[in-house]
């Protein structure tokens, strides 16, 4: 049995610190890991359509490079994606941008 892209609430791992939490700050937790794991997914597609590239560093991790102004409308359209009333068009409009390979 494999899983879709997105799953409930109720089948997101959670810490036992976030099991414990209050409505409003389980909420939260589930904006995190969603955001996070949804920035993932959109860098793999970026990187896929050329968008992003590595930096390697000497004695540190390699880094992601974005092209200019890139950075600034993902953490945007992560955060309005995420929001009790998600709003994915900044996401889309984003990834329609980084090329044809990436249709939503």
């Amino acid at each position: 049995m494999g899983y879709s892209a997105f799953q409930s609430r109720s089948e997101l791992t959670r810490s036992e610190r976030s099991a414990a939490a209050t409505a409003r700050a389980a909420r939260e937790f589930l904006h995190t890991a969603l955001r996070d794991g949804l920035r993932s997914l959109t860098l793999l597609v970026l990187a896929d359509a050329g968008q992003a590239r590595r930096e390697p560093s000497s004695g540190e991790p390699a880094r992601l490079s974005l092209p200019h102004g890139v950075q600034d409308g993902l953490t945007a359209a992560l955060g309005a994606a995420v929001t009790d009333t998600p709003d994915t068009a900044p996401l889309c409009t984003l990834l329609r941008c980084a090329g044809p390979s990436t249709a939503v």
